[in-house]
């Protein structure tokens, strides 16, 4: 075997929420050219793979789309979700509530050796500071007591930084993710299933079109939002990221959170946090 085997999915069954635009369909286009049978699960019908239904709002339709894919799956991508454009409750229950029920959903059908990988965003970089504040929701058992426990206190999440309706929503969902995903790992490592979060920043994506539309222009988007040097990420660049994670060239990487955001998360957050030596100049002839 070659090292290069490492980051193969031939043989592999895999599914991909999200797939039928950005950060999703990018990544079910990865996979595929991997060698992956690709389920792309949305709820638009999709381009790549084999497309099954999915509305993440509906527990039902999780159910329906984990029962047609069946078994084994090796790989889960949890790309989907809603912005901080939709209203709180949906936010709250597509991104977290509906995602974790779709994981429980799935690890049944999972091998040893298999993986997850949930895609949460730069925008949860204080999750280790408001762990009393998804702890409650965390510990709701199941899709119906998540739902209820958002009607009793969506209340505490309306609007957000720059007026958006689901901004405080979406930063608290994709907090919960990932606090979620460091517990979860300790649950799935007895199966020999790893799992892990992927945070973006600024994407060229489906959510990020809103975002921009939010912000007024692109340019006041990338001031907020972009890696350093300025620039906005491509949907590639974090499927590439995704389908390390869940390959075995990633077997003892479980219970992360991966930042892929170009410098535009902690590389921002820390820029003072002391004073580097100038670097010496580059060698005679370096180009």
């Amino acid at each position: 075997m070659s090292a290069l085997d490492k980051f193969s999915y031939q043989g592999k069954r895999v599914i991909v929420t999200g797939a039928a635009s950005g950060i999703g369909k990018a990544t079910a286009e990865v996979l595929e050219s991997l060698g992956a049978e690709v389920y792309s699960l949305d709820i638009r019908e999709t381009e790549v793979g084999t497309y099954v239904p999915l509305d993440l709002a509906d527990r039902e339709s999780i159910e329906r789309a984990a029962e047609a894919v069946g078994g084994p799956v090796h790989g889960l991508f949890n790309i989907g979700g809603l912005g901080s454009s939709s209203p709180p409750d949906r936010v709250i229950l597509v991104d977290f509530v509906g995602t974790r029920h779709l994981i429980d959903t799935v690890v049944p059908l999972m091998p040893p050796g298999s993986a997850i990988a949930n895609v949460a965003s730069w925008g949860n970089n204080n999750w280790r500071d408001n762990l009393d504040e998804v702890r409650p929701l965390l510990e709701t058992d199941g899709f119906e007591a998540g739902r209820a426990w958002i009607a009793a206190n969506v209340g505490h999440f309306a609007g957000g930084a720059f007026g958006w309706q689901g901004g405080n929503a979406y930063r608290f969902s994709k907090e919960a993710l990932t606090v979620y995903t460091v517990l979860k790992a300790h649950h799935l490592a007895p199966l020999g299933i790893r799992i892990n979060t992927e945070s973006p920043n600024a994407t060229k994506s489906g959510l990020y079109a809103g975002f921009v539309e939010q912000m007024g222009s692109a340019e006041a988007a990338a001031e907020v939002a972009s890696g350093l040097g300025g620039r906005v990420g491509n949907p590639e660049e974090q499927a590439y990221a995704l389908a390390f994670l869940n390959s075995e060239a990633a077997s003892y990487i479980t219970g992360i959170d991966l930042l892929v955001d170009g410098g535009g998360g902690n590389a921002k957050k820390y820029a003072d946090a002391a004073k580097l030596p100038p670097m010496a100049p580059a060698p005679a002839g370096r180009q």
